[in-house]
């Protein structure tokens, strides 16, 4: 039940616990030392306080890809845009569901003043909402409480959803002051209300139509990426695998998709795969390609 009324820090780890995130990893920093406090006000959520960013990012990548929940680093705005990228980038790069919490340390309504101006862009600072949407998914700046609460549910909306990835969302002091009311327009609902439920299918059509091209091929063979340990269909490749006796070659990033001892696994293909998955990939007459965007990288 969502109380009528309730201060921001503590409606955001609310949401936190609603979308059943069990750690916080981070070191207080500005105005995220409001959130910190309220995180020790809650039964079910760990923090975690690391001695520096990159480490606390590691861990919320590592978080995101094991669980399928988006992984939280916290702290300071500026201090995430500098060490905590070395996370963010492997969670693009490996589809890891994460969260990035930070703030503009704006100290409003100073934040036009020379000695406070702190990464909104603005007098010649740095933006630190252009910083972090270069490396993120999405990346969203808050500037009032209640939109403060909302969007830290759509941050975790999208980081779950369609290709998972990092999600930012930076806050100005004001977000984080006052109270929520929750019950006056725009109202705020039950995280669960923004969360995907079950899973994406294709459309039957479309799966026929890849099977027939797939039966009626002489060589074919399917290329598996990161996508597979991301949507963790293991079990689902190796069975199509078996059932169509269709070789499967990985990419760099989706290696260990099909086991290596598996009779139908041809290993890596590309500049660096095995010569095997190369000859077999380039003389396919049908190539499958299963969770991978076939990036350079």
């Amino acid at each position: 039940m969502i109380p009528d009324e309730i201060d921001v820090p503590h409606a955001i780890v609310r949401v936190l616990e609603e979308a059943g995130i069990q750690f916080v990893f981070g070191m207080p920093g500005g105005d995220t030392g409001r959130i910190f406090d309220a995180l020790h006000d809650s039964k079910a959520i760990q923090t975690v306080l690391v001695r520096h960013e990159q480490v606390g990012s590691i861990m919320a990548e590592m978080y995101g890809r094991l669980t399928g929940k988006p992984g939280v680093i916290m702290g300071q705005g500026i201090f995430l845009a500098c060490n905590a990228l070395f996370g963010t980038l492997e969670a693009v790069k490996g589809a890891s569901p994460m969260l990035l919490l930070g703030d503009f340390t704006d100290m409003a309504p100073f934040m036009h003043h020379s000695p406070y101006q702190s990464g909104t862009g603005e007098h010649g600072n740095h933006d630190l909402r252009n910083l972090l949407s270069s490396a993120t998914k999405y990346t969203a700046a808050v500037s009032e409480p209640k939109q403060a609460v909302q969007t830290i549910q759509l941050a975790i909306k999208h980081a779950t959803t369609g290709t998972p990835g990092p999600v930012a969302v930076v806050f100005s002091s004001r977000s984080l002051g006052g109270t929520v009311k929750t019950r006056r327009p725009p109202r705020v609902h039950e995280t669960s209300r923004h969360l995907a439920h079950g899973q994406a299918k294709p459309a039957a059509s479309d799966v026929t139509q890849v099977a027939d091209a797939l039966l009626a091929a002489s060589s074919p063979v399917i290329l598996a990426g990161n996508g597979v340990h991301a949507a963790r269909a293991w079990t689902e490749l190796a069975e199509l695998a078996d059932l169509l006796a269709i070789p499967v070659a990985t990419t760099a990033t989706g290696k260990s998709a099909m086991a290596e001892v598996h009779p139908q696994a041809l290993g890596v293909f590309g500049n660096w795969g095995q010569a095997v998955a190369n000859e077999v990939v380039s003389n396919a007459d049908a190539v499958l390609v299963v969770g991978s965007r076939l990036a350079p990288t």
